[in-house]
Parts: structure tokens; sequence; C-alpha cells
């Protein structure tokens, strides 16, 4: 399993099978910290070989998507100071 893109956007759709995501970026940016952000959206796209497929995952997205945020915003957090 690979993961081909991970990234924040401001929003992701998928339509006839492609995935659209307009104004994607890396940073955020606050000048105080804990801050509100505007809404955003994480947009990914996982690649499995053929024998991947069937096996399931073991994974509780919400919680890694939690980290994954808080994680990234500690970050940018400690790169403006």
């Amino acid at each position: 399993m690979q993961v081909e893109i991970f990234t924040l956007c401001d929003a992701a759709t998928v339509c006839s099978g492609k995935l659209n995501i307009p104004g994607t970026f890396d940073r955020l940016s606050f000048a105080k910290f804990p801050n509100e952000s505007g809404a955003f959206a994480i947009a990914t796209k996982v690649r499995c070989e053929p024998e991947e497929i069937g096996r399931g995952m073991n994974v509780n997205a919400a919680k890694m998507k939690v980290k994954a945020i808080r994680d990234f915003m500690l970050k940018s957090y400690r790169e403006m100071e």
C-alpha cells in the first residue's frame, strides 16, 4: 500500500472517478496558538497492490485525522517561533 497524495486543501471532491483538489497548501499560519482556522479538507489517495485488495485495514480513521492535524498544527506553530 502506498500513499500517493496527502495534502491540506480548500476542498476535495470525486467526480467521474477523478479526484479534484482545489486550493492545496502545506502550511497553516497563526498569529497565536491555539487558533480557529477557516474550513479546510485533507485529501488522500492510497494505491493498493492487487494482492492487498480484500485484506481489510485496522485503522481508526478519526483518531488518525485528529492526530495528523494536531501534529501538523504544532509543527507549524513551532516553525513560527
